[in-house]
């Protein structure tokens, strides 16, 4: 949240604030294993990426390991050449 595209900024002191007031007690916290990880490496490098979009990568784990059906982003690029159909991307 402290990289959206708005102005100004939010501190990541502001963005530790609103998670607490109105994300994590309507969201469940997925804890990634080894597995995961390795699952996400393998992603990224299958498709010969590298950088950033290993990050994505994680966070697909995360909505395909809680049984999500659609993960929104600000990124669809990214999850859409991970996702390789297993979840809905929506861009927003």
């Amino acid at each position: 949240m402290s990289v959206l595209p708005i102005k100004p900024k939010l501190s990541p002191l502001e963005v530790e604030k609103i998670l607490e007031k109105n994300i994590y007690h309507i969201f469940e916290i997925i804890s990634l294993n080894s597995k995961d990880y390795k699952s996400a490496v393998k992603r990224v490098t299958s498709l010969h990426l590298s950088g950033e979009i290993l990050y994505d990568a994680l966070h697909l784990e995360a909505a395909i390991k809680s049984k999500a059906n659609t993960i929104f982003t600000l990124n669809p690029q990214h999850f859409e050449k991970l996702a390789k159909n297993e979840i809905k991307v929506i861009g927003i």
